[in-house]
């Protein structure tokens, strides 16, 4: 028997929405699973509004109205229904905020922040003049500012919301990498699965954290591949082309990512187990020593390509198309 030896996703695990853990950078989260299945597409949810713009007016004295919208709660899409809520004036005419938010069970409540000591409204989150933290578990979907102690309507002035006032779902944007970097990892939390938000989440929640990330997603199983052999990873090459200007050549550099390959001797090529995976995306583990951890993996479409010949074993040449470059793991 060689020493090597392939593995090949057979199946998968549905893990129900969980939330991810921060990395640290409030950038980063993972999974508890170290791998996620590319057969399904993961479902992220992470906190904030789904649809619905503008939310917020000006409703009866001390009232603001909303409209109806949906966000993502705690991996929950909640379809919230137009309605009002009030708002708490402070005791004497000094600057306060009061934070318009949606609770872990779907019901928008307002949050009150500190007073400040005159009327002047402070950026910083927490203290007295400025806007509340967010509890853990709820979004805000709008801030109302007020320096007057008396009851009066709420002036569409006085309503903040859009923009960094209004936490929605999808913003900033996530990437998920099912498969991680591996050894080459330089990011704290990349190395095994991950989401990636295209810059790091505020800090608006109780204890300076991050919204809430959830995500459903499957994980892989595996089993061995038998009479596997000549396996190649999917790894990016590197070139060079010349172009001539009127002041001389000069090189441009590019990089392209090839497929990953293997080769399997079938019993049949029609009811071995690995067929059923053909045109379908897998992830595929590679250990050149099996008696040893370090491996390679590789997530991609699975190509194959029969041939037959008179008395022998059908040889079935694969490849794995995959979306990001083999990773290596000790």
């Amino acid at each position: 028997m060689a020493n090597e030896k392939i593995q090949i996703e057979i199946a998968q695990t549905l893990t129900e929405f969980e939330e991810l853990t921060d990395a640290g950078s409030a950038q980063v989260f993972n999974p508890t699973a170290l791998l996620i299945s590319g057969v399904t597409t993961p479902d992220i949810r992470p906190d904030g509004v789904v649809t619905g713009y503008n939310i917020i007016s000006p409703g009866a004295a001390d009232t603001i109205a909303f409209t109806a919208f949906t966000a993502h709660v705690g991996g929950v899409l909640r379809s919230v229904t137009a309605g009002t809520v009030g708002i708490t004036r402070p005791d004497t005419n000094v600057a306060k905020v009061c934070s318009i938010t949606v609770n872990s069970s779907g019901a928008v409540v307002e949050v009150e922040g500190t007073p400040a000591a005159d009327t002047t409204f402070v950026d910083d989150r927490g203290v007295a003049g400025s806007a509340p933290y967010i509890p853990v578990g709820s979004i805000e979907i709008g801030q109302v500012r007020v320096t007057a102690s008396a009851e009066a309507v709420v002036t569409a002035a006085e309503i903040l919301q859009g923009g960094t006032y209004t936490q929605r779902s999808m913003f900033p944007a996530p990437t998920i990498n099912p498969v991680g970097l591996g050894i080459h990892f330089t990011e704290l939390g990349t190395e095994t699965a991950y989401v990636r938000f295209n810059e790091a989440l505020d800090l608006r929640h109780t204890g300076d954290l991050p919204k809430g990330v959830w995500m459903q997603y499957s994980i892989p199983s595996f089993d061995d591949l038998p009479r596997g052999t000549s396996f190649t990873p999917a790894e990016t090459s590197h070139s060079v082309s010349s172009v001539d200007t009127f002041d001389g050549p000069i090189g441009e550099q590019s990089s392209s990512l090839g497929a990953a390959s293997f080769e399997v001797v079938a019993t049949d090529g029609i009811t071995d187990a690995f067929i059923a995976q053909k045109n379908k995306k897998v992830t595929v583990k590679f250990y050149p020593n099996r008696a040893a951890s370090a491996h390679i993996v590789t997530q991609g479409t699975l190509g194959i390509s029969r041939s037959y010949s008179p008395g022998q074993r059908p040889r079935v040449p694969c490849t794995v198309t995959a979306d990001v470059a083999s990773a290596e793991f000790r």
